[in-house]
């Protein structure tokens, strides 16, 4: 995609002079507000460039990062002496997490990655939900992308729980990967389609292929 100058419109203008005034207010007051508008930002245009070729490698990379976020948070604190993850979360000041205020002036966070990633896998089961329905036209059903979005919000509300329960900082993959996976695996082996899901090929990456194939 190539963008000149000469593309712009005036609602462009209008969207680009909103942003800087927001990207000027986070600058100056580093408000938690500033910062979350900016971070859901980045996380809307993360899952609108990202896509998985595949649900394979969708699985696979959650499972590779509920590894690595699991040994960050809870096994790096016994080799450096100090939890890695924790602090570089919190020593970066820029909008790469989501914040929500304490009252004791402290603030909880949730990682973009914690956001972005697995909802490139959710993008990609509603990809094949959309592929696959049997619905009327304009009425396409979502059955693994809304067993996924369940799950995945059922997996931040025990993330928060945990995390309150015993008042300590939480990988929140920990939770979101056998959550969002396992209800995807489970759904998909009682519909009898476990090989189909397992071998569909995103349709947009098909694409994107067959382009630059022909480039």
């Amino acid at each position: 995609l190539v963008w000149t100058i000469e593309d712009m419109t005036w609602p462009d203008v209008g969207r680009a002079a909103a942003v800087a005034a927001l990207v000027a207010v986070y600058w100056t007051s580093g408000h938690w507000i500033a910062n979350n508008m900016l971070a859901v930002c980045f996380c809307l245009q993360g899952v609108r460039t990202i896509a998985l070729p595949n649900i394979k490698v969708g699985v696979l990379l959650l499972c590779g990062l509920f590894v690595y976020d699991v040994w960050w948070v809870f096994g790096s604190e016994a080799v450096t002496g100090h939890n890695v993850m924790v602090a570089v979360a919190k020593g970066v000041e820029a909008p790469i997490k989501v914040l929500h205020p304490r009252p004791d002036g402290s603030a909880a966070l949730l990682g973009l990655g914690d956001i972005v990633l697995p909802s490139t896998f959710l993008a990609a089961l509603l990809d094949y939900d959309c592929a696959h329905s049997n619905a009327a036209p304009g009425a396409r059903g979502a059955t693994y992308f809304t067993a996924g979005m369940v799950a995945y919000a059922a997996s931040l509300v025990t993330t928060v729980a945990v995390m309150l329960h015993w008042g300590a900082a939480q990988p929140a993959l920990l939770y979101i990967v056998p959550g969002v996976v396992g209800t995807t695996c489970v759904l998909a082996a009682a519909r009898g389609e476990w090989g189909k899901l397992w071998a569909y090929k995103n349709r947009d990456w098909d694409e994107e292929a067959e382009k630059a194939g022909d480039e």
